[in-house]
């Protein structure tokens, strides 16, 4: 009796794991407030073979593969990268990991998205998408493909300011957002280009003192 209750009590985490799993992977809100009922929300759901980076500027802190995500409607974007192991022996294997790129789409209230790809069979096929990875959206209530914009060639000194470049959110006039251009274009200038713009800025400021 104390045996089987033994093993009831060492098979429940196992249980739960495997329940867990089955129910696949847990819904990241990426908006901020209460939650919202299904019908006012996206639902999208990003492969494992993808690494999720950024949703609509902000950081993702998850460490798993993969995603499901529930957005507001409206426009989004999200940096992933493609990383795949392939095994060649039993005891050897090859990773392949893509440069990130950047996905523009727009949802709609109440919809089901799935991110998809072509399938590769082949590690030189896989190498070869990790290149310029290509993916699509489809919308499951409809059965049709999302218009993707990608973006590829990402500054390498973070995706924020590449956002706020590309964020068809932002508005030309709205004057809150200039400090962020400024900074974008800074870390798009070369040396010499900045301190080109340090002098012009002296110089600027010097003219609007009167000195």
């Amino acid at each position: 009796m104390h045996s089987n209750r033994f093993i009831a009590l060492f098979l429940m985490p196992v249980i739960f794991l495997l329940l867990t799993a089955c129910q696949g992977q847990a819904v990241y809100r990426a908006y901020s407030g209460d939650p919202r009922p299904a019908d006012k929300v996206a639902m999208l759901t990003v492969p494992a073979e993808f690494n999720l980076l950024y949703i609509d500027g902000e950081k993702y802190s998850s460490l798993s593969d993969g995603a499901r995500l529930e957005l507001l409607p409206g426009k989004h974007q999200l940096v992933i990268e493609y990383d795949v192991f392939w095994d060649i022996t039993s005891d050897v294997y090859d990773r392949v990991v893509s440069q990130p790129v950047m996905l523009s789409f727009e949802s709609l209230p109440g919809r089901r998205y799935n991110l998809t790809f072509k399938l590769l069979k082949e590690l030189k096929n896989a190498k070869a998408y990790a290149k310029k990875p290509d993916v699509e959206i489809v919308d499951l209530v409809s059965r049709q493909n999302v218009e993707v914009a990608h973006k590829y060639k990402l500054t390498d000194k973070g995706y924020v300011a590449a956002f706020v470049a590309d964020n068809p959110m932002v508005g030309k006039n709205d004057k809150g957002n200039v400090p962020k251009m400024l900074e974008y274009w800074w870390q798009q200038a070369d040396y010499q280009q900045q301190q080109s713009f340090l002098d012009w800025s002296r110089s600027h400021a010097k003219r609007a003192s009167g000195e």
